[in-house]
């Protein structure tokens, strides 16, 4: 939006606050619209009013949308200083905590903060378990170094609550089979032909996890079979998966 549009926005939404001044989401509209104004101060007052009113309701999975739409616009410092009182509230704001400090530069910071939830994981009720070890997955898999023992632990822990999860199979796949220091191509193929398997009988394309299964063929020596399956992913190119 440019000056002209965000003005009227700050305008129009004065009186809305009027009316209802409890909708998080107006203020999260403001502070982007002041965010693109250059106004980093005021912006960050309005993101504080959005993370405030989510989290008097409750609403995490708002909060967290809050702050991730202040480290979007620059703001990791300021998104940092509101979630962290906060940050054994809830496991959303454990994994937001966790990820703006790696995103500001803070790694050891962040792996303490999910090291810390990943410990208490069995006790949070299944949703929050799954939201967490796919966090920690992904988390554990691009800090550097790589801890891939970690990473792997975490998505075999999320398999069996999202089993129909394709995606969570090919991640798992991926790491046995190339992060892994000895590699172990042959657990790897387990996985990767059941990620491989599920999109097949749904008749869908997912170029990561035809790629995935094909190399995995071509390291436990299949290489014909594996050859095939990576030609698939030339031949229909990494179009959206579907």
């Amino acid at each position: 939006l440019d000056t002209k549009n965000n003005s009227q926005l700050l305008s129009d939404t004065d009186a809305m606050i009027a009316a209802n001044p409890n909708r998080w989401w107006i203020y999260q509209a403001r502070g982007l619209a002041r965010s693109a104004m250059h106004d980093a101060a005021r912006a960050t007052g309005e993101f504080r009013q959005a993370f405030e009113l989510a989290l008097a309701d409750k609403d995490y999975a708002s909060a967290d949308t809050v702050l991730t739409a202040m480290s979007r616009q620059h703001l990791v410092d300021a998104a940092l200083q509101l979630v962290t009182p906060h940050v054994h509230e809830n496991v959303r704001m454990a994994i937001a905590v966790a990820r703006l400090s790696i995103q500001k530069g803070d790694q050891p910071g962040g792996l303490a903060v999910l090291n810390e939830a990943m410990g208490k994981v069995s006790s949070l009720p299944p949703d929050q378990q799954a939201m967490l070890l796919s966090c920690a997955g992904d988390v554990y898999s691009s800090v550097q170094p790589e801890q891939p023992d970690k990473a792997c632990d975490a998505y075999l822990q999320l398999t069996k609550l999202t089993p129909q999860n394709a995606a969570v199979y090919n991640q798992l796949a991926w790491l046995l089979a190339v992060d892994m220091t000895p590699a172990k191509p042959d657990q790897a193929l387990t996985y990767s032909s059941k990620a491989y398997q599920m999109l097949s009988d749904r008749n869908q394309f997912s170029p990561s996890v035809f790629d995935t299964q094909g190399w995995v063929l071509v390291l436990n020596g299949k290489i014909p079979e594996g050859i095939d399956i990576l030609q698939k992913v030339v031949d229909r190119g990494a179009t959206i998966e579907s």
